[in-house]
């Protein structure tokens, strides 16, 4: 049997259903998209958090159904049985609200009560529907998290599944279409309804054509980089958002293509990413490095070059970044008698380096034993 990866969106409708008038589910949607609270506030929410869990586990298949949106989609899937869950892995994703975070705690628990234990939650940095930055930005913190998890998940052989019955109308819309890229099918029960309507991924394909020039310019925006609008202008502008300043960066549509495409685009041949100079040494170890390795070296390179665009090639900043552990080796010098330093692109590979002229010049990449004994 393939072993099922299942992410979940997570709403407030459960906490709704505890509710016992009108009066009350109008309270609870006023702070619903609160980050945190306190006083009554606090007291009402965490009491009605309490009844649900018990209210769950007193009742039977039918009515956790009709309870909690997200039981209702899983037990759909499992076609009643939540004992078939119990070797798959689930993903809570909600909202990065105090309500959200408490609708999470609840089904975590509930699950594990009916043996459901690979269950672990995901709640996205600023991701709540306060604001469209706001979401925008959440969005982003997710689909990174995506790009992140899900793919090592699909190499293992585990059939991803997004299950959309619960969560916010707008966190449901935006995770039809990231749906489309990372999951095998997507499934939803519609209101009132307890038959699961599944759609599979549709064979979407992006070209890589009309970005390839600014290749560049998207890797360091993946970074975090803010560029001039006016440089990346001939982009598609749903790929990026503008400030007031005449500024561009990313948009969660643009991180979501660029995940695509990144793979193509940074495992071919080396980038001329800003402050950095690649010498014939390192060249030719690029050139013998995996496609893989390729593309971890050059979306360090993309974070390497955003650091010292910002700071003005300050490599003190760079020495700063805990991700990549920059150091100068111990007695070792170029031939014009620089220090050479070093920083970590994964777990096993270091790239060599010199600072020349206020750029930084790249020596070796490879493995860490190799590039140390001979950097």
């Amino acid at each position: 049997m393939t072993p099922q990866f299942v992410l979940s969106t997570v709403g407030i409708s459960l906490l709704l259903k505890m509710c016992e008038n009108q009066e009350q589910r109008s309270r609870l949607n006023a702070i619903s998209n609160e980050k945190s609270l306190t006083g009554e506030d606090k007291k009402f929410t965490d009491a009605l958090k309490t009844k649900a869990l018990n209210t769950l586990q007193q009742s039977d298949v039918k009515r956790r159904r009709q309870l909690s949106a997200e039981l209702n989609g899983l037990y759909a899937f499992y076609n009643n049985d939540l004992s078939q869950a119990r070797t798959d892995f689930h993903w809570l994703i909600s909202t990065d609200t105090y309500l959200g975070r408490k609708v999470v705690e609840i089904l975590e628990v509930f699950l594990r009560s009916q043996g459901v234990t690979n269950v672990q939650h995901y709640i996205p940095d600023s991701l709540s529907t306060t604001s469209p930055d706001r979401f925008s930005k959440g969005m982003q913190h997710l689909l990174k998290w995506c790009e992140d998890t899900i793919p090592g998940y699909k190499e293992k052989g585990y059939r991803i599944t997004f299950n959309l019955t619960g969560g916010f109308k707008s966190l449901q819309g935006y995770l039809n279409i990231v749906g489309m890229f990372y999951a095998d099918v997507l499934v939803y029960i519609f209101e009132g309804s307890s038959s699961l309507l599944r759609i599979p991924r549709l064979p979407i394909r992006v070209d890589p054509q009309p970005i390839r020039a600014y290749a560049v310019q998207l890797a360091m925006m993946a970074a975090g980089h803010i560029v001039p609008y006016e440089q990346v202008s001939a982009l598609p502008e749903g790929l990026l958002d503008r400030d007031q300043q005449g500024n561009a960066s990313i948009s969660e549509w643009g991180l979501l293509i660029w995940n695509r495409l990144k793979g193509e685009l940074l495992g071919e041949g080396l980038l001329p990413f800003p402050r950095l100079v690649y010498e014939r040494s390192f060249v030719t170890d690029f050139e013998r490095a995996t496609t893989q390795n390729k593309i971890q070296l050059q979306q360090t390179l993309a974070k390497v070059a955003t650091i010292l665009e910002e700071h003005n090639g300050n490599l003190a900043k760079l020495k700063q970044d805990g991700g990549l552990q920059y150091d100068n080796y111990v007695n070792k010098r170029d031939e014009e008698g620089r220090p050479i330093g070093h920083f970590r692109v994964s777990r096993g590979l270091r790239v060599s380096c010199v600072v020349k002229n206020g750029k930084l010049h790249l020596r070796r990449f490879g493995k860490e034993p190799e590039v140390n004994a001979n950097p």
